[in-house]
This record gives structure tokens, sequence and C-alpha cells, in this order.
């Protein structure tokens, strides 16, 4: 039904702690795949796609905050 494709990330056992976090973070901004609507009305699975891009977008966002708190706090 859903035409997008969710990502999970997993990381085990690295020694360097950059590297762990980088695995994490590195995820493409959604920004680039989202796709206009021509009406102003839309029917269930447009709702549903524009529900699915927000929720991507919330949480690279948030991902993107966490890196520079990190990076901030590193410095």
């Amino acid at each position: 039904v859903f035409k997008g494709k969710f990502g999970v990330f997993a990381v085990f056992g690295e020694a360097d702690k950059k590297n762990t976090w980088g695995a994490i973070f590195d995820v493409e901004d959604p920004r680039s795949r989202v796709v206009q609507s021509k009406g102003k009305v839309l029917d269930v699975f447009q709702a549903l796609e524009v529900a699915r891009q927000d929720i991507q977008y919330c949480d690279w966002r948030a991902r993107q905050d966490v890196l520079t708190i990190m990076l901030l706090h590193e410095k």
C-alpha cells in the first residue's frame, strides 16, 4: 500500500565513537523527495503520503539537532 521505504540502522561493537554515531546520523534529507500536489483536496493515499513525509522530516530534523548538540558538546 505504501510506496515509500523506511530504513533502520543498527550499530554493533564499533570501537570508534564517531563511527558508531555516524551510521545513525547518515540519513538522506527527505525534503529532496517531496511530491507536490496539484489540487487543494487530497485523497486518502495522498494524505497518508504527506503524513509519512512529515514524520520522516521530523525524524531527520531531530537527528540533525542531536548531532549538532553532540558536536558542540565535544568542543
